[in-house]
């Protein structure tokens, strides 16, 4: 059965290759794993992997947040394209 460290690198992996699916599937291993008995030196690499995966995580919500909003900026400016556009067509018809 993999450690604790073992399976926050394979959260980091999910994380790096954008896998959200698996990843939400390791760290649910991961939680369900038992603290006692881990070392002090294992407890803070533990903490350690944890906080860069978080930050990970944040670097990816804020990408993902960038886009979305891109993504929502052209849909804007094609409806108003597409008014424009529908206007011409309808001015050719008359």
């Amino acid at each position: 059965m993999p450690s604790l460290r073992e399976w926050l690198l394979r959260c980091k992996e999910d994380l790096a290759q954008k896998d959200l699916d698996r990843l939400l599937e390791d760290f649910r291993h991961f939680q369900a794993l038992p603290l006692k008995g881990l070392s002090l030196e294992e407890a803070r690499e533990c903490a350690a992997l944890l906080e860069e995966l978080l930050l990970e995580a944040e670097a990816l919500k804020a990408d993902y947040e960038t886009g979305l909003s891109g993504l929502s900026e052209i849909r804007e400016r094609l409806h108003t394209f597409f008014q424009q556009l529908r206007y011409l067509l309808l001015s050719h018809n008359l």
